[in-house]
C-alpha cells in the first residue's frame, strides 16, 4: 500500500508536468511580450565613405524615429542621414530588451541595414540602442526624378564625371515632363532677394557642372526653390507656399561632349517662375525670356496675386535645387558637383558601416 502511494505521487506529479508541456507547446506565437520601442533614437559616428574610395565625407547626426509597431511588426520607421529621409521597415524581438532589425531600400540606390539591441537602465526605462547600420546613401538629400510620361531618365552614373567616381545621368527622350536631379537644402541663408546682387566669386553663388553629349540640343535647366521660412516641401508639385525661379540659358546650346561649368549671377537671361501665393496658395506666374536674374524679385513681388494679398518674397529662403532636362529630344547629359554657397555637393553615394549607441526620446503625443 505503502509503495503505491508512492506511485501515485509520482503518476500526479508526471501528469501535472505533461500539462504544462502540452499548455506551453500549443501557447500562440502572438502569446510572447513584446516590448514597444517606438520613439527617436540619436546617434552620430558612424564610419563613412564616398563609395567610390575619393574621400570620406563629414557624419551629421543621424536620427532614427520608430512610428508605428504593432507587436513584433515595425511598419514604420524613418533614418534621416545626410540630409535624406529614408523609408524602413523591420521586426522586433520577443522580450524586455530585444533586439530590432530594419531594412530600407529606396528608387535612388539607398539601401541601408540596422540590427541593434534596446537598452534599459537599472528601473527598466528604455534608455536607447546599441547596435550596427550598415548599407549605402545617396549623398547630401539628392534624388532623380525620372520622366513617368517619357523615356527619359535620371540614374546615378560612372561612365563619366568631373570628380570623384560618379555623376548623375539625365537622359532626355520623348518628354512631357521633366528628368530631375534634386537637392534638398532647408538650412539655406540663401533668399530671393540675394539673386539681385549674385555674381561668380559670391559666398551665396550657385553652380554646377555639365557634359551635354556631342551635336544634342538643348542643355540642362536649373530650378531654384523658395519658400517662406518654417516651409519645407520640396515636392516639384508642391501646392505649399513657394516661388520656383526656373533659369534656361542653355536653350539653344548644342552639347560638344565636355565638361563645362554653369556659373549663375544677377545676369543670367531667361528666367521663368511659378509657384504658389502665401495667402491661399492661387497659383502665380510669370517669365522672361530676354530678361537678367536681378528682375526676378520684383517680377515676384508684383505678381498680380502677390499685390492682391500685399505679400513679398523678398525674405523666402531657399529650400531645393533643381537641375533638369525638360524639352523633347534624345540628350544625354551628365551632371556634378553642385555648389551651393561654399558646400561643393559631390554626388557620390556614401557607404555606411559601424557600431553605434543611440540616445532615446519618446514620440510626442499623436
Amino acid at each position: 500500500m505503502q509503495k503505491f502511494k508512492k506511485y501515485r505521487k509520482l503518476l500526479s506529479l508526471l501528469a501535472v508536468t505533461v500539462a504544462v508541456l502540452l499548455l506551453v507547446a500549443v501557447l500562440p506565437v502572438g502569446a510572447l511580450s513584446y516590448t514597444t520601442v517606438e520613439g527617436t533614437y540619436s546617434f552620430s559616428g558612424v564610419y563613412t565613405k564616398y563609395l567610390g574610395d575619393t574621400s570620406r565625407p563629414n557624419l551629421p547626426a543621424e536620427v532614427l524615429t520608430i512610428t508605428t509597431q504593432t507587436n513584433k511588426v515595425i511598419s514604420e520607421a524613418t533614418l534621416t542621414c545626410f540630409g535624406k529621409d529614408i523609408s524602413l521597415t523591420g521586426l522586433v524581438g520577443p522580450g524586455s530588451k530585444p533586439w530590432i532589425s530594419l531594412v530600407g531600400t529606396d528608387s535612388d540606390g539607398t539601401n541601408v541595414i540596422v540590427n541593434a539591441r534596446l537598452t534599459k537602465n537599472s528601473r527598466g526605462n528604455i534608455t536607447g540602442m546599441a547596435g550596427r547600420l550598415d548599407g549605402f546613401v545617396t549623398s547630401d538629400g539628392y534624388r532623380w526624378d525620372s520622366s513617368v510620361t517619357g523615356t527619359g531618365a535620371a540614374t546615378l552614373s560612372t561612365a563619366a564625371y568631373h570628380s570623384g567616381a560618379y555623376s548623375t545621368l539625365l537622359t532626355g527622350g520623348n518628354e512631357t515632363e521633366a528628368v530631375v536631379l534634386q537637392l534638398n537644402h532647408p538650412s539655406s541663408t540663401l533668399k530671393l532677394s540675394d539673386l539681385d546682387t549674385l555674381t561668380a566669386t559670391s559666398k551665396k553663388g550657385i553652380s554646377f557642372w555639365f557634359l551635354l553629349a556631342n551635336t544634342t540640343t538643348p542643355g540642362p535647366q536649373i530650378g531654384l526653390r523658395f519658400a517662406p521660412v518654417g516651409v519645407t516641401g520640396t515636392d516639384l508639385f508642391s501646392s505649399v507656399s513657394h516661388v520656383d525661379v526656373t533659369l534656361a540659358p542653355y536653350y539653344s546650346l548644342t552639347g560638344n561632349g565636355t565638361w563645362q561649368q554653369c556659373t549663375i549671377t544677377k545676369d543670367t537671361a531667361r528666367w521663368f517662375y511659378y509657384g504658389n501665393d502665401p495667402e491661399n496658395q492661387t497659383a502665380i506666374s510669370g517669365s522672361n525670356v530676354t530678361g537678367t536674374l536681378s528682375q526676378v524679385e520684383a517680377a515676384v513681388n508684383a505678381d498680380a496675386e502677390m499685390v492682391r494679398h500685399e505679400a513679398s518674397a523678398s525674405s523666402w529662403v531657399l529650400t531645393a535645387v533643381y537641375i533638369d532636362l525638360y524639352e523633347s529630344g534624345a540628350r544625354t547629359c551628365y551632371i556634378d558637383d553642385v555648389k551651393v554657397g561654399t558646400t561643393t555637393y559631390a554626388l557620390e553615394p556614401y557607404r555606411i558601416a559601424g557600431t553605434f549607441s543611440a540616445s532615446y526620446a519618446a514620440l510626442a503625443p499623436r
